[in-house]
């Protein structure tokens, strides 16, 4: 028993340690000690993979768990290693992007084991995700009025990570407000006790991710107890909704976009998601003269999913199991594989998911990455159904496959 106690309070230690390292090393790094960070990021951050790679190959027990990693193992490896001719060393770096998928859930499911490891795991999580959405208020207010309300504002997870941030802020609050949710009383009494997780919410919109709209739209509808009373109560959760976007605009224009009042029309948000004739006619360009070497560097979203059946056809193989991981590691420490360079107009800035599945391991990985989620979110016992938050949670899932890439990012795990 006295061993069992030992190990799990190493474990939580080591949890914790890793948390906190990811979640606040960026921003001080890049804000204070640039020069430094940028020769020490790296090997930190694979120095952190391999810490929940060993933390979650000493926990995992479950059959379910192992069949997860032993099923991914053998798909990426057939499609890397064998079917693309892909290096030993090229796969292993690849294979970090999917750490967070099978590792991450193991070590929580060890802390849920027994009540009392659970229960003092719980009231570390809570504490640690409640300091973690505090932090952003000065990170990212700082970063905001340094450098406009743009990609760069991604608070203590550092630059470029707009998108991952702005999904953390609104997970960790709906979770912690569902938390400190009382039942006994109204909708409109427990956003006025809980006021302050509402307000934590605010540095999404300093800076561009608009999905944060979606996610705010999301926040207070999935708030709403489901029970018989569900319908009833959409009579005026509805109208709130309306009211609370309204603003959330107003702030967005007033720190985002504020020579751009047209923003949420129609014709913005098709070209925000599609592109415009100009980048269309580029793509069909580069595809049928395969061009390597392309200025552009991000093309929309709805234009990488329209391309990428006609990019996977290119291969036989390609359509069941993709060209293999490590499409958007190496360059660094290890050469880019061969689709990476010819296809690196494609790879480069929005990464969604959903896409990163399907270009490196084919319909087989979106499969793969489906069941994952299917099985994670069985709940046997009844005690532990949250359907707020597993709806929620479901959702967010699904935008964030189509959207953003947020699986990918160690602090995001």
């Amino acid at each position: 028993m006295a061993v069992a106690i030992e190990k799990s309070r190493l474990v939580s230690k080591i949890f914790f340690g890793v948390f906190w390292i990811a979640a606040v090393t960026p921003f001080f790094g890049q804000e204070f000690l640039p020069s430094v960070y940028e020769k020490l990021s790296s090997p930190l951050f694979a120095l952190i993979d391999l810490v929940l790679i060993l933390l979650g190959a000493w926990v995992i027990r479950s059959k379910k768990d192992w069949f997860i990693l032993l099923s991914l193992v053998l798909i990426t490896f057939v499609s890397t290693c064998i079917l693309n001719d892909i290096s030993i060393l090229q796969y292993i770096n690849g294979m970090r992007l999917y750490i967070g998928f099978i590792f991450m859930i193991p070590i929580v499911r060890y802390f849920f084991a027994e009540p009392e490891r659970k229960q003092r795991f719980i009231e570390k999580f809570d504490k640690a995700l409640y300091i973690f959405l505090w932090i952003q208020v000065p990170c990212m207010s700082y970063q905001c009025f340094l450098y406009g309300a743009f990609d760069k504002v991604g608070g203590s997870l550092g630059w470029m990570m707009s998108g991952v941030i702005t999904t953390l802020i609104y997970l960790v609050s709906f979770y912690l407000m569902l938390r400190r949710w009382n039942k006994d009383k109204s909708y409109f009494q427990n956003l006025k006790d809980n006021w302050i997780l509402v307000f934590l919410l605010f540095p999404s919109y300093l800076n561009e991710t608009k999905v944060a709209f979606v996610f705010l739209a999301m926040y207070f509808f999935f708030l709403v107890p489901i029970d018989r009373k569900f319908i009833k109560r959409m009579v005026y959760v509805v109208p709130t909704i309306f009211i609370v976007l309204i603003g959330a605009g107003y702030v967005y224009l007033s720190f985002v976009d504020k020579n751009n009042a047209n923003i949420f029309s129609k014709e913005t948000l098709e070209i925000y998601l599609t592109g415009d004739d100009e980048l269309v006619e580029l793509v069909e360009y580069i595809m049928d003269n395969n061009i390597e070497e392309v200025d552009e560097v991000d093309f929309s979203r709805g234009l990488k999913f329209a391309v990428l059946p006609l990019i996977l056809k290119r291969e036989p193989h390609a359509t069941a199991f993709g060209y293999g991981v490590g499409m958007y590691k190496g360059g660094t420490m290890f050469e880019k594989s061969k689709f990476a360079k010819q296809y690196n107009w494609l790879l480069q800035g929005t990464i969604m998911q959903a896409f990163l599945f399907m270009i490196e391991l084919g319909w087989i990985g979106l499969g793969w990455y489906v069941l994952f989620w299917i099985l994670n979110f069985r709940v046997q016992n009844k005690e532990y159904r949250n359907k707020q938050l597993q709806l929620y949670m479901l959702l967010t899932i699904f935008v964030i496959s189509i959207y953003s890439c947020n699986f990918i990012i160690v602090p995001f795990y």
